[in-house]
């Protein structure tokens, strides 16, 4: 990312401990199809979970990244300066989504594509914090993590074993979501283009 480098992959083997209930509603894990994610919304309660469960995976008073300025270190005490407005969560996570779709469909460069192209929008917007930026990325992370079973939200206090779960792609799914990122990236060049 330009002009802001992250320490390290903070969230590393994290099994999350916190109640709660319909995430898939929106992801709905492998079942919903491609074409359905990119027209339905994650819902208020799934985009408010989601950023809930990314912030408390944040480390504290630790630097995350490095900036012009030096350090980025995190205050958990101070979230306004970490979060970002739901809307623009719900669009990350939808991004997220079709990164995850495409892991799970061995879409290699279209998931890195879709990742870098997300990234980059938001920090040629000019309206993100080196902190938000951080978060953003880690928010993205913990989307794909949950919808790829590489993290799992469990009861407080409950013991569980990280378990991957194989998410299936038919090769009909995979050139779906080639398509749809395809048109996400292409639809934010234009928009770059119509700004100039």
């Amino acid at each position: 990312m330009a002009g802001l480098m992250l320490k390290a992959n903070l969230l590393k083997n994290f099994i999350l401990s916190v109640s709660f209930i319909g995430l898939w509603a929106f992801m709905g894990g492998s079942v919903m199809a491609a074409g359905e994610a990119s027209k339905k919304q994650p819902s208020d309660k799934v985009v408010s979970r989601l950023m809930t469960m990314t912030f408390q995976m944040l480390p504290d008073n630790k630097a995350v990244a490095e900036d012009a300025k030096g350090d980025v270190i995190l205050d958990k005490k101070k979230p306004k300066e970490i979060f970002i407005p739901s809307e623009d969560a719900r669009r990350i996570i939808k991004r997220a989504y079709l990164t995850g779709k495409a892991q799970a469909c061995d879409l290699r460069d279209l998931q890195v594509a879709n990742y870098r192209d997300m990234m980059k929008t938001e920090i040629a917007s000019g309206k993100w914090s080196s902190k938000q930026l951080f978060y953003i990325n880690q928010l993205h992370l913990v989307t794909v993590m949950l919808q790829l079973g590489n993290i799992k939200a469990t009861a407080e206090g409950e013991k569980v074993k990280p378990e991957k779960t194989k998410v299936k792609c038919s090769p009909a799914e995979a050139a779906r979501i080639a398509n749809y990122i395809k048109k996400a990236i292409g639809t934010q060049k234009e928009n770059k283009a119509e700004k100039k």
